[in-house]
């Protein structure tokens, strides 16, 4: 999974996360990401 993909598709969708989305996959790519070089992983 790749967050940056995943972060557009919910956004896309009017920020409506998918019925059966795993919360927690997402979660932890997003903590792993915390102070991340990659300005939009990190600002948006």
């Amino acid at each position: 999974m790749n967050l940056k993909s995943e972060l557009k598709k919910i956004m896309v969708n009017d920020y409506r996360v998918p019925e059966h989305y795993n919360y927690m996959l997402i979660s932890e790519l997003m903590l792993e990401n915390i102070g991340s070089a990659d300005s939009e992983l990190r600002d948006e």
